[in-house]
């Protein structure tokens, strides 16, 4: 139950959390190391592990601090392909299998490369509003196989690679503790993509009922990095960019794109840059205790 106090096994997890986040335990409570760049604080009095735990699940108020300042989350925001779903790791899969039965001459490296190109270069198009969902769907066909494809092959060659695709489709390990970590707080979700597509998506890894609000480019006629999709999502969940945080893989479109919007971007970048970086989060993980969650 969420009142009992949890097992002694819990607690030294807790304690191995809070170590990696900079803290330490004192006869005065867990106080940050000097020059660490987050700096937490439970219930800013001296704080029991079993305390540490209840505020990390959310049941406590909690603040944090990085080198930008204090987020005092009202509402929270999330990309969804790279940053709930992994797209990358289902279009790999995919893109093998689309391999084998349009290209199987072709170099695997090349192949891949040459599709992840395509994908990039012509979904932007798509975004843009250059060409349509189903064009730039036949142009990265082609990218691969070849301009002799008619839309009727490219289309059929597509739907195969879409089948594949979705028979891979997987949420990061990171993702349900985070939302639930988060569920007193209104949570939404901004994505770039075809409705129809990415609500599937929504829907068949279970996160509908994580959100209060899901905003989806190809529905409202904005797509990131234009501030008005970020309005706008903030506008449905009744609060002001202010007092939003974004959560995103994409460093231009989602962290700094939200900030332009006046909300507090966070990059997510499971990789590891090298370099310090103040918005850079490495895990989903990391971002409940970066925020004050509601009473």
């Amino acid at each position: 139950m969420r009142h009992r106090y949890p097992r002694r096994r819990s607690f030294h997890r807790v304690l191995r959390i809070a170590r990696r986040r900079g803290q330490r335990p004192s006869g005065a409570g867990f106080r940050p190391r000097a020059g660490e760049r987050h700096q937490v604080i439970a219930a800013r009095r001296p704080c029991r592990g079993h305390e540490l735990l209840a505020a990390w699940r959310g049941f406590l108020p909690v603040a944090a601090r990085t080198d930008s300042g204090w987020i005092d989350a009202v509402i929270v925001l999330f990309d969804l392909d790279g940053t709930l779903f992994d797209h990358a790791g289902a279009d790999h899969e995919a893109a093998l299998a689309l391999r084998a039965v349009l290209a199987p001459k072709l170099p695997e490296k090349a192949f891949l490369t040459e599709w992840r190109m395509a994908e990039i270069r012509h979904y932007s198009r798509y975004l843009a509003g250059e060409i349509s969902f189903a064009e730039q769907r036949r142009a990265r066909v082609r990218a691969v196989a070849g301009e002799r494809l008619s839309d009727a092959e490219a289309d059929l060659a597509f739907n195969f690679y879409f089948s594949a695709y979705r028979n891979a489709w997987r949420l990061f390990e990171d993702v349900r503790p985070c939302l639930a970590a988060l569920s007193g707080l209104r949570l939404g979700l901004v994505t770039n993509g075809d409705g129809a597509v990415q609500r599937r998506k929504i829907e068949a890894l279970g996160l509908a009922e994580f959100f209060d609000a899901v905003v989806i480019s190809g529905e409202v006629g904005l797509a990131k990095p234009d501030p008005r999709i970020f309005a706008l999502a903030c506008a449905r969940l009744g609060a002001e960019p202010a007092s939003a945080l974004f959560i995103g893989d994409d460093r231009r479109l989602d962290a700094e794109a939200a900030s332009a919007a006046g909300l507090r971007g966070l990059w997510l970048d499971r990789l590891g840059a090298d370099a310090p970086d103040p918005i850079r989060v490495a895990s989903l993980v990391e971002i409940p205790a970066l925020c004050a969650a509601a009473g």
